[in-house]
């Protein structure tokens, strides 16, 4: 079976030769806020692989796809054609053995000449959309294509389809991830109808129904000799922490002074909940990043605005060494954890729980031994080791490792006082669903208490 595994360079040349330039596909400190956690790749352009590696080669007269599950960067997936006939063809394009793009068409025998303009090349920003601002929208946006940028990144796709239905393709992904829903969009699938091409080089399109039960809509499109629907949802945006303001409404005044906390994790979600709680009772505090530099400066600018003591450092805890500090830490809050997901494919993937181990056990007992000497550390979890929940042996397997490893080291470490609470679903980017699940509580009343039990221990 043929396969790909795409690249971030493959997805900024598919955005420039489509127009979606949504950051979900082309940037990784804002795809890190998704609930996906890192880089997917356009539903549109795992679809035209596929059908260029079909060996489709005359205009379609139908095309219907669904979306089923995303692909994340450097994840190979493979072509599996289920049917290529005299009038129709069925693909499905799996990674790790399961769907990830349903597709199935019909031919047509048709003059499929039709002139076109550039590909918009542009990077213009996302529109950001409520869903009730979706309920009237309409717009058109222009087709475009550029014939030698799309044979470098998908050779042989001219062959399969003619460029008008490779445009209005293109031109579907530019709806949905640019105009609506925009930049909190998901692409679910498609439906097309190709006739004769004529009239303007555009596709319109206008919301002809919504579902706020599953946060979707469905777009009818027109243009030169097509119509259709395409099925589109909107995904949570990034949940914002409470400001330094409120986290003074939960703290009693000076409770933590004293404190010179390095929060590893703290540029965002609970890490970045916790920091504003030790400095708002009076502690000194250090955050960590990654990858979000700027995140950490703009809460660490907050809390030196409001007269705390702040600063960033950053810090890999796979390979974790010593942050320069402007002192040496009392506390250590440990917030680090990759993207948390029951997305995966196998009932259990050594892959993934080799990576969670790396942060919550390896990584963590590397960053303790920087660290030597008295030291509070809170080394939180999750109530999800107490049940039992589908797709997420691989975290709760790593997670209760790390849990074991706090024991012996507050047993072994003199002056180590390690706190290793069960927090319940907290409101952050890791908690976040398209549709409602169970509720997250909010961040700061749960973290205080935990905060609190490193002063007072039971």
């Amino acid at each position: 079976m043929p396969s790909r595994t795409f690249t971030l360079a493959d997805q900024q040349a598919f955005a420039r030769l489509s127009g979606d330039w949504n950051p979900m596909h082309v940037d990784a400190i804002a795809a890190r806020r998704t609930l996906f956690g890192e880089c997917v790749v356009h539903g549109v352009h795992t679809l035209l692989w596929a059908l260029a590696q079909a060996g489709l080669s005359r205009p379609l007269a139908s095309l219907e796809a669904k979306f089923t599950r995303r692909v994340t960067l450097g994840t190979e997936v493979t072509m599996q054609v289920k049917e290529v006939g005299e009038t129709a063809f069925a693909l499905t394009v799996l990674m790790a053995g399961t769907p990830v793009v349903r597709a199935k068409g019909t031919f047509a025998e048709m003059n499929s000449s039709f002139p076109l303009g550039p590909s918009p090349t542009h990077n213009e920003n996302a529109v950001e959309l409520a869903f009730d601002d979706a309920l009237a929208t309409t717009g058109c946006v222009p087709l475009g294509f550029d014939a030698d940028a799309f044979e470098a990144l998908l050779p042989g796709m001219q062959q399969a389809l003619p460029s008008w239905q490779i445009a209005a393709l293109l031109a579907s992904t530019r709806i949905v991830g640019m105009e609506c829903p925009g930049l909190h969009s998901l692409y679910a699938g498609l439906t097309l109808q190709f006739g004769v091409p004529q009239g303007a080089a555009e596709l319109c399109y206008r919301v002809a129904n919504a579902d706020e039960r599953f946060s979707s809509v469905d777009l009818e499109v027109t243009g030169p000799g097509m119509s259709g629907t395409l099925r589109a949802m909107f995904r949570p945006s990034p949940q914002r922490q409470p400001g330094y303001q409120e986290a003074t409404t939960y703290v009693t005044k000076g409770e933590f002074s004293g404190w010179r906390a390095l929060v590893v994790g703290g540029s965002r979600g609970l890490g970045e909940a916790a920091a504003k709680l030790v400095a708002a009772g009076g502690g000194a505090v250090c955050l960590t990043y990654f990858q979000g530099a700027h995140d950490a400066q703009q809460i660490a600018d907050e809390l030196s605005t409001a007269g705390r003591e702040a600063c960033i450092a950053q810090l890999d805890v796979t390979h974790p060494t010593k942050p320069e500090l402007p002192w040496q830490p009392t506390h250590l809050l440990y917030f680090a954890t990759p993207h948390i997901s029951g997305d995966h494919t196998a009932s259990f993937s050594q892959a993934k729980f080799d990576r969670f181990c790396q942060y919550y056990v390896g990584g963590f007992h590397q960053l303790i031994s920087l660290h030597p000497g008295a030291l509070n550390v809170l080394y939180p979890s999750t109530i999800f080791l107490d049940e039992i929940h589908p797709q997420t042996a691989e975290y709760c397997a790593a997670k209760a490792a790390g849990e074991t490893l706090c024991r012996h080291l507050a047993k072994t470490q003199q002056g180590l006082r390690i706190h290793a609470p069960r927090l319940p679903r907290l409101i952050s980017d890791q908690t976040a669903g398209i549709t409602a699940g169970s509720a997250a509580a909010a961040s700061m009343p749960v973290l205080l208490r935990e905060l609190r039990a490193l002063n007072h221990p039971s």
